[in-house]
């Protein structure tokens, strides 16, 4: 299934809608249309410099059955790669191997307080 340009549109302007709503403005994102197999949208970060790549699909050639419109709702993969960005900290730190218990509890309360006002 091939996506669009308006659809293209709608996501981009549906993940910054969710920048702003995460808090997430600190970091510089650049929006791309191209081809990715097997998903309708991805991101790449980078949370020492506060850069993100946020990909959607020209067209969805996976084959897991679900290459619909409803499965290709841009706004809906738009907040999904925007929750990857709000968790883009937590995760970096997941990984790293000298994380204290405190800086994994301060990250967590800034998530919490975020999703206080969304949800």
């Amino acid at each position: 299934m091939k996506t669009t340009k308006k659809q293209f549109k709608e996501f981009c302007d549906e993940f910054k809608r969710q920048q702003v709503r995460l808090n997430l403005q600190d970091f510089s994102v650049v929006f791309l249309h191209k081809l990715l197999k097997d998903a309708y949208a991805h991101i790449d970060w980078d949370v020492e410099g506060a850069w993100a790549t946020v990909i959607f699909t020209t067209e969805y050639v996976g084959d897991r059955g679900d290459a619909s419109v409803l499965a290709c709702d841009p706004v809906c993969h738009a907040k999904h790669e925007a929750m990857h960005l709000r968790l883009a900290k937590l995760s970096c730190m997941g990984r790293s191997r000298f994380v204290s218990q405190q800086e994994m509890e301060v990250e967590e309360e800034k998530i919490c307080r975020v999703m206080e006002s969304v949800l």
